[in-house]
Protein backbone atom coordinates (compact mmCIF):
# COMPACT_ATOMS: atom_id res chain seq x y z
CA UNK A 1 0.00 0.00 0.00
CA UNK A 2 3.04 2.28 0.88
CA UNK A 3 4.05 2.09 -2.72
CA UNK A 4 0.71 3.00 -4.48
CA UNK A 5 0.39 6.08 -1.98
CA UNK A 6 4.65 6.55 -3.26
CA UNK A 7 3.05 6.35 -7.04
CA UNK A 8 0.51 8.56 -6.03
CA UNK A 9 2.76 11.26 -4.06
CA UNK A 10 5.86 11.19 -6.70
CA UNK A 11 2.85 12.01 -9.76
CA UNK A 12 1.84 15.16 -7.99
CA UNK A 13 5.41 16.32 -8.24
CA UNK A 14 5.69 15.04 -11.55
CA UNK A 15 3.00 17.24 -12.84
CA UNK A 16 4.46 20.43 -10.80
CA UNK A 17 7.82 20.20 -11.80
CA UNK A 18 6.52 19.16 -15.30
CA UNK A 19 4.25 22.78 -15.22
CA UNK A 20 7.24 24.71 -13.90
CA UNK A 21 9.50 23.28 -16.91
CA UNK A 22 6.68 24.07 -20.03
CA UNK A 23 6.02 27.69 -18.33
CA UNK A 24 9.57 28.14 -18.19
CA UNK A 25 10.28 27.33 -21.55
CA UNK A 26 7.14 28.52 -22.90
CA UNK A 27 7.99 32.35 -22.20
CA UNK A 28 11.75 31.56 -23.24
CA UNK A 29 10.06 30.65 -27.10
CA UNK A 30 6.36 31.59 -27.29
CA UNK A 31 7.28 35.16 -28.64
CA UNK A 32 8.77 33.74 -31.91
CA UNK A 33 5.99 31.13 -32.30
CA UNK A 34 3.05 33.70 -31.04
CA UNK A 35 3.84 36.21 -34.15
CA UNK A 36 3.72 32.85 -36.21
CA UNK A 37 0.27 32.22 -34.59
CA UNK A 38 -0.88 35.86 -35.20
CA UNK A 39 0.40 35.86 -38.67
CA UNK A 40 -1.68 33.44 -39.47
CA UNK A 41 -4.78 34.41 -37.39
CA UNK A 42 -5.14 30.62 -36.29
CA UNK A 43 -8.88 30.72 -34.50
CA UNK A 44 -9.45 33.85 -35.35
CA UNK A 45 -7.57 35.11 -32.18
CA UNK A 46 -5.06 37.73 -30.96
CA UNK A 47 -2.49 35.60 -28.73
CA UNK A 48 -0.70 36.87 -26.01
CA UNK A 49 2.18 35.61 -23.58
CA UNK A 50 0.51 34.50 -20.77
CA UNK A 51 -2.33 32.43 -23.37
CA UNK A 52 0.62 29.78 -23.36
CA UNK A 53 1.03 29.49 -19.37
CA UNK A 54 -2.71 29.43 -18.77
CA UNK A 55 -3.33 26.63 -20.98
CA UNK A 56 -0.30 24.89 -19.82
CA UNK A 57 -1.74 25.51 -16.01
CA UNK A 58 -5.38 24.30 -17.26
CA UNK A 59 -4.04 21.06 -18.84
CA UNK A 60 -1.69 20.25 -15.93
CA UNK A 61 -3.71 21.35 -12.81
CA UNK A 62 -7.38 21.47 -14.20
CA UNK A 63 -7.41 18.62 -16.36
CA UNK A 64 -4.76 16.00 -15.57
CA UNK A 65 -4.00 16.69 -11.71
CA UNK A 66 -7.93 16.10 -10.92
CA UNK A 67 -8.06 13.16 -13.21
CA UNK A 68 -4.76 11.66 -11.69
CA UNK A 69 -5.98 12.31 -8.17
CA UNK A 70 -9.52 9.96 -9.44
CA UNK A 71 -7.93 7.48 -11.11
CA UNK A 72 -4.93 6.83 -7.70
CA UNK A 73 -8.41 6.96 -5.65
CA UNK A 74 -9.71 3.59 -7.23
CA UNK A 75 -6.12 2.51 -7.30
CA UNK A 76 -5.33 2.53 -3.23
CA UNK A 77 -9.19 1.11 -3.20
CA UNK A 78 -7.16 -1.67 -5.05
CA UNK A 79 -9.65 -1.72 -8.33
CA UNK A 80 -7.98 -3.98 -10.90
CA UNK A 81 -9.04 -1.24 -14.06
CA UNK A 82 -7.34 1.70 -12.52
CA UNK A 83 -4.34 -0.20 -12.42
CA UNK A 84 -4.89 -1.55 -15.89
CA UNK A 85 -5.87 1.83 -17.19
CA UNK A 86 -2.30 3.35 -15.59
CA UNK A 87 -0.24 0.41 -17.08
CA UNK A 88 -1.86 1.30 -20.71
CA UNK A 89 -0.63 4.96 -20.07
CA UNK A 90 2.38 4.20 -18.68
CA UNK A 91 3.47 2.15 -21.19
CA UNK A 92 1.54 4.56 -24.02
CA UNK A 93 3.67 7.53 -22.89
CA UNK A 94 6.89 5.56 -22.45
CA UNK A 95 6.80 4.57 -26.23
CA UNK A 96 6.11 8.09 -26.77
CA UNK A 97 8.87 9.42 -24.83
CA UNK A 98 10.78 7.13 -26.62
CA UNK A 99 9.67 7.71 -29.96
CA UNK A 100 10.04 11.52 -29.22
CA UNK A 101 13.73 11.08 -28.54
CA UNK A 102 14.86 8.78 -31.01
CA UNK A 103 13.26 10.97 -33.81
CA UNK A 104 13.68 14.20 -32.46
CA UNK A 105 15.97 15.01 -34.62
CA UNK A 106 14.21 14.03 -37.96
CA UNK A 107 10.88 15.73 -36.28
CA UNK A 108 13.14 19.24 -36.19
CA UNK A 109 14.19 18.84 -40.08
CA UNK A 110 10.08 18.26 -40.67
CA UNK A 111 8.78 21.45 -38.97
CA UNK A 112 12.21 23.58 -39.90
CA UNK A 113 10.95 22.97 -43.65
CA UNK A 114 7.08 24.71 -42.60
CA UNK A 115 8.25 27.70 -40.09
CA UNK A 116 11.91 28.69 -39.74
CA UNK A 117 10.78 31.34 -37.24
CA UNK A 118 10.45 29.20 -34.24
CA UNK A 119 12.90 28.67 -32.19
CA UNK A 120 13.58 24.24 -32.59
CA UNK A 121 16.47 23.72 -30.25
CA UNK A 122 14.80 25.37 -27.59
CA UNK A 123 11.66 23.70 -28.58
CA UNK A 124 13.29 20.20 -28.94
CA UNK A 125 14.97 20.78 -25.70
CA UNK A 126 11.77 21.33 -24.11
CA UNK A 127 10.37 18.47 -25.52
CA UNK A 128 12.78 16.35 -24.56
CA UNK A 129 12.95 17.36 -21.02
CA UNK A 130 9.20 16.16 -20.62
CA UNK A 131 10.05 12.91 -22.56
CA UNK A 132 12.25 12.26 -20.08
CA UNK A 133 10.54 13.31 -16.75
CA UNK A 134 7.45 11.43 -18.37
CA UNK A 135 9.80 8.48 -19.27
CA UNK A 136 10.98 8.40 -15.84
CA UNK A 137 8.25 8.11 -13.67
CA UNK A 138 5.85 6.04 -16.09
CA UNK A 139 8.95 3.46 -16.29
CA UNK A 140 8.81 3.41 -12.62
CA UNK A 141 5.10 3.36 -12.86
CA UNK A 142 5.49 0.55 -15.11
CA UNK A 143 7.86 -1.17 -13.38
CA UNK A 144 5.88 -1.11 -9.83
CA UNK A 145 2.54 -1.92 -10.72
CA UNK A 146 3.41 -4.65 -13.35
CA UNK A 147 6.40 -6.43 -12.27
CA UNK A 148 6.47 -5.88 -8.51
CA UNK A 149 5.20 -9.07 -6.89
CA UNK A 150 4.08 -7.43 -3.98
CA UNK A 151 1.49 -4.91 -5.47
CA UNK A 152 0.65 -7.02 -7.89
CA UNK A 153 -0.20 -10.15 -5.33
CA UNK A 154 -2.68 -6.34 -3.94
CA UNK A 155 -4.62 -7.08 -6.99
CA UNK A 156 -5.00 -10.66 -7.79
CA UNK A 157 -6.36 -11.49 -4.48
CA UNK A 158 -10.34 -12.51 -5.07
CA UNK A 159 -12.55 -10.69 -2.51
CA UNK A 160 -14.17 -12.89 0.35
CA UNK A 161 -17.92 -12.84 -0.92
CA UNK A 162 -20.26 -11.47 1.90
CA UNK A 163 -23.24 -13.41 3.06
CA UNK A 164 -26.74 -12.17 1.82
Amino acid sequence: MKKLSLLRTIFVVYIIVKTVIETAFEGYISNEYLQYLNNFGIFGLDYKPYLFVIFVFIINFVILLPLGFLVFHFLLKKMNWARILLLIIGWLTVLDALYGLIFAHQVSIMVNHINKSIDLKNLMFLDRITDILGLLYYSFLIYTLQFNTSVKQLFLTVPEETPM
